[in-house]
Order: C-alpha cells, then sequence, then structure tokens
C-alpha cells in the first residue's frame, strides 16, 4: 500500500507544514511515530518541476511493518 506522504518544504516558496494544528517538522518525527515499524531511506528521482534543471532526487521513506 502507498500512502502519500507529508512533504516538507524544500525552499522558502514550497511551505506548507500545516498538517496538524502544531505544524509539522520531520526532526525525527518518522523514527517517533513509526518506532517499532522497520524504516528505509531511498532516493526518489523528481521528474516534475518546471525547471528541469531543478529535477533532482530526494529522500522518500519505506515504512513496513515486517523485515
Amino acid at each position: 500500500m502507498y500512502l502519500d506522504p507529508p512533504y516538507r518544504p524544500l525552499n522558502k516558496t514550497s511551505y506548507f507544514i500545516s498538517y496538524d494544528k502544531d505544524g509539522f517538522t520531520d526532526d525525527n518525527f518518522f523514527e517517533t511515530f513509526y518506532a517499532g515499524y522497520k524504516i528505509e531511506r531511498v532516493l526518489a528521482k523528481r521528474s516534475v518541476n518546471c525547471d528541469g534543471t531543478k529535477r533532482n532526487s530526494i529522500t522518500e521513506l519505506i515504512i513496513r511493518n515486517y523485515e
């Protein structure tokens, strides 16, 4: 099952952190929220951007409850 994740701001113009009343940061959020789960970080290529030079890879998470 794929769940569309919260997106952390990558620059000053993409600043959406209102996922809850206290805001959103990813500082240890996933390690705390998904404690006990297997968390794997993978690089994912971003192919949508109006500026082709900014289509870089970013880190995404695979979180699962099995080994």
